[in-house]
Protein backbone atom coordinates (compact mmCIF):
# COMPACT_ATOMS: atom_id res chain seq x y z
CA UNK A 1 0.00 0.00 0.00
CA UNK A 2 1.76 3.67 -0.93
CA UNK A 3 0.59 4.98 2.04
CA UNK A 4 2.69 2.70 4.43
CA UNK A 5 5.54 4.30 4.97
CA UNK A 6 4.14 7.54 5.66
CA UNK A 7 1.48 6.04 8.24
CA UNK A 8 4.83 4.08 9.71
CA UNK A 9 5.97 7.31 11.08
CA UNK A 10 2.72 7.93 12.92
CA UNK A 11 3.59 5.82 16.05
CA UNK A 12 7.23 6.80 16.55
CA UNK A 13 6.59 11.15 15.55
CA UNK A 14 3.74 10.73 18.59
CA UNK A 15 6.13 9.30 20.84
CA UNK A 16 8.72 11.44 20.05
CA UNK A 17 6.47 14.54 20.91
CA UNK A 18 5.55 12.79 23.92
CA UNK A 19 9.13 12.22 24.74
CA UNK A 20 9.77 16.31 23.89
CA UNK A 21 6.97 17.05 26.47
CA UNK A 22 8.21 14.78 29.08
CA UNK A 23 11.61 15.92 29.21
CA UNK A 24 10.85 19.43 28.89
CA UNK A 25 8.85 19.35 31.64
CA UNK A 26 11.23 17.80 33.63
CA UNK A 27 13.90 20.13 32.93
CA UNK A 28 11.15 23.24 33.81
CA UNK A 29 10.72 20.82 37.26
CA UNK A 30 13.93 20.87 38.72
CA UNK A 31 14.33 21.52 42.55
CA UNK A 32 15.54 24.75 43.39
CA UNK A 33 19.51 23.67 44.73
CA UNK A 34 19.63 20.61 42.43
CA UNK A 35 22.58 20.74 39.58
CA UNK A 36 19.87 19.52 36.86
CA UNK A 37 20.72 16.76 34.92
CA UNK A 38 24.20 15.54 34.44
CA UNK A 39 24.78 13.88 31.11
CA UNK A 40 28.35 13.28 31.04
CA UNK A 41 29.38 11.16 33.83
CA UNK A 42 27.52 7.79 34.93
CA UNK A 43 27.08 8.39 38.13
CA UNK A 44 25.20 11.43 36.66
CA UNK A 45 23.09 9.35 34.57
CA UNK A 46 22.61 6.76 37.40
CA UNK A 47 21.19 9.67 39.36
CA UNK A 48 19.07 10.75 37.25
CA UNK A 49 17.37 7.36 36.38
CA UNK A 50 16.79 7.21 40.13
CA UNK A 51 13.61 9.54 39.25
CA UNK A 52 10.35 8.16 37.97
CA UNK A 53 9.80 10.53 35.21
CA UNK A 54 13.22 10.40 33.83
CA UNK A 55 12.97 6.80 33.39
CA UNK A 56 9.48 7.01 31.56
CA UNK A 57 11.29 9.61 29.21
CA UNK A 58 14.34 6.99 28.58
CA UNK A 59 11.68 4.26 27.92
CA UNK A 60 9.73 6.42 25.49
CA UNK A 61 13.07 6.99 23.91
CA UNK A 62 14.16 3.97 23.31
CA UNK A 63 10.58 3.10 22.04
CA UNK A 64 10.99 5.38 19.70
CA UNK A 65 14.51 4.51 18.11
CA UNK A 66 13.51 0.98 18.07
CA UNK A 67 10.34 1.49 16.25
CA UNK A 68 12.57 3.29 13.85
CA UNK A 69 14.98 0.78 13.63
CA UNK A 70 12.17 -1.94 13.08
CA UNK A 71 10.54 -0.21 10.02
CA UNK A 72 13.92 0.47 8.30
CA UNK A 73 14.61 -3.27 9.17
CA UNK A 74 11.09 -4.02 7.25
CA UNK A 75 11.40 -1.48 4.17
CA UNK A 76 15.07 -2.99 3.49
CA UNK A 77 13.24 -6.25 3.37
CA UNK A 78 10.99 -5.27 1.28
CA UNK A 79 13.49 -3.88 -1.25
CA UNK A 80 15.18 -7.09 -0.82
CA UNK A 81 12.19 -8.82 -2.76
CA UNK A 82 11.06 -10.85 0.19
CA UNK A 83 9.09 -13.83 0.38
CA UNK A 84 6.02 -14.73 2.88
CA UNK A 85 8.61 -17.82 4.37
CA UNK A 86 11.90 -15.71 4.09
CA UNK A 87 9.65 -12.73 6.31
CA UNK A 88 8.29 -15.23 8.54
CA UNK A 89 11.59 -17.12 9.15
CA UNK A 90 13.86 -14.39 9.43
CA UNK A 91 13.01 -10.94 9.32
CA UNK A 92 9.84 -11.45 12.36
CA UNK A 93 12.43 -12.68 14.65
CA UNK A 94 14.61 -9.17 13.90
CA UNK A 95 11.66 -7.55 14.43
CA UNK A 96 11.14 -9.07 18.17
CA UNK A 97 14.54 -8.80 19.20
CA UNK A 98 14.96 -4.73 18.09
CA UNK A 99 11.68 -4.20 20.08
CA UNK A 100 13.07 -6.07 23.11
CA UNK A 101 16.85 -5.99 22.49
CA UNK A 102 17.23 -3.08 20.16
CA UNK A 103 20.88 -3.19 18.87
CA UNK A 104 20.61 -7.24 19.57
CA UNK A 105 18.08 -6.93 16.68
CA UNK A 106 19.79 -4.59 14.54
CA UNK A 107 22.85 -6.75 13.93
CA UNK A 108 21.15 -10.06 13.78
CA UNK A 109 19.02 -8.24 11.09
CA UNK A 110 22.18 -6.90 9.66
CA UNK A 111 24.25 -10.20 9.85
CA UNK A 112 21.26 -11.91 7.67
CA UNK A 113 21.02 -9.03 5.36
CA UNK A 114 24.54 -9.10 4.54
CA UNK A 115 25.24 -12.68 4.19
CA UNK A 116 22.72 -12.35 1.52
CA UNK A 117 19.67 -14.97 2.85
CA UNK A 118 17.24 -12.17 2.26
CA UNK A 119 18.18 -11.00 -1.61
CA UNK A 120 20.17 -8.08 -2.55
CA UNK A 121 18.51 -4.71 -2.61
CA UNK A 122 15.89 -3.77 -5.45
CA UNK A 123 17.60 -0.43 -7.17
CA UNK A 124 15.14 1.77 -8.49
CA UNK A 125 14.74 2.98 -12.14
CA UNK A 126 15.54 6.27 -11.28
CA UNK A 127 18.36 5.33 -8.57
CA UNK A 128 19.81 3.19 -11.64
CA UNK A 129 19.49 6.36 -14.15
CA UNK A 130 21.63 8.21 -11.96
CA UNK A 131 24.09 5.63 -11.77
CA UNK A 132 24.66 5.38 -15.27
CA UNK A 133 24.87 9.03 -15.54
CA UNK A 134 27.47 9.34 -12.97
CA UNK A 135 29.24 6.44 -14.62
CA UNK A 136 28.46 8.58 -18.38
CA UNK A 137 30.09 11.59 -16.87
CA UNK A 138 32.82 9.90 -14.85
CA UNK A 139 36.73 10.89 -16.22
CA UNK A 140 37.98 8.59 -18.60
CA UNK A 141 41.65 6.97 -18.81
CA UNK A 142 44.18 8.59 -21.44
CA UNK A 143 44.33 4.74 -22.93
CA UNK A 144 40.38 4.72 -23.75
Amino acid sequence: WRYTPILTLFPPFVHSALYAMVVITSLLNVPDGDAGPDFMTLDGVITMFRDPNVVFAGWIHYLVFDLLIGRAIAQDALSRGWTPIRHALLVVPCLGFTLMLGPCGFLLYSCIAASGLLGVPAVDDRELELRLQRLKAAPRGKDE
